[in-house]
C-alpha cells in the first residue's frame, strides 16, 4: 500500500520544486534573479515568459527588458541585437528601460556595445536631459577604461 502512495505523494513536492509555470510569473522570477545580480537564472524564466506572453500583456516589456541585461552576461552583441528590435517593434520602450540595459553593459565592460544602445536609443526616442546624462556616463565608463573604439562611438553621438 505504501508503495502505491509515495509516487502520488511525491508529485505535489515535484510540483512545487519546478517552479511558476504562469509566463507572469516567470517574468517577475526571472527579474527578481536580475536584481539580486544572478543574470544566469534568470535567463530561462525570462526568455520563456518572453516566449509565452502574449505582446500585449503588462509583463512583456518588463520581461524582454530583463532578458536584453540577462543576455548582457552571455553575449553582449546579442543584446545589442535584441535592444534594436525592441525599439523597432515597440513605442512602450522609454528611458528606464535604456537606462537598465546601458547599466548592465556598463558594468559588465561591454563599452563599445553600450554605445551602440544608445546610438539606437537616440535614432527611436530622440534626444534629452537623461540620454545626454547616460551618454556622458558612458563616455567617461569608457575613457576611464581607455576603450578607444566605444569613445570615437560615443563622441559621433555628441559625448565631449
Amino acid at each position: 500500500m505504501i508503495a502505491r502512495l509515495f509516487p502520488a505523494l511525491l508529485l505535489p513536492i515535484f510540483a512545487a520544486c519546478s517552479g511558476p509555470t504562469d509566463p507572469a510569473e516567470l517574468a517577475r522570477e526571472g527579474v527578481a534573479a536580475l536584481n539580486a545580480n544572478n543574470a544566469e537564472s534568470a535567463y530561462a524564466p525570462l526568455h520563456r515568459a518572453v516566449r509565452e506572453l502574449p505582446q500585449d500583456h503588462p509583463r512583456y516589456l518588463e520581461a524582454r527588458v530583463g532578458l536584453c541585461r540577462a543576455m548582457v552576461h552571455r553575449d553582449a552583441g546579442l543584446c545589442v541585437q535584441e535592444f534594436d528590435a525592441m525599439v523597432r517593434e515597440s513605442d512602450q520602450v522609454g528611458m528606464g528601460d535604456v537606462e537598465l540595459i546601458t547599466h548592465e553593459l556598463l558594468a559588465s565592460r561591454a563599452y563599445s556595445e553600450a554605445a551602440k544602445v544608445l546610438k539606437s536609443a537616440t535614432e527611436h526616442l530622440g534626444t534629452n536631459e537623461r540620454l545626454r546624462a547616460l551618454l556622458k556616463e558612458a563616455g567617461d565608463a569608457a575613457k576611464a577604461a581607455g576603450h578607444e573604439e566605444a569613445l570615437k562611438d560615443l563622441k559621433g553621438l555628441g559625448y565631449t
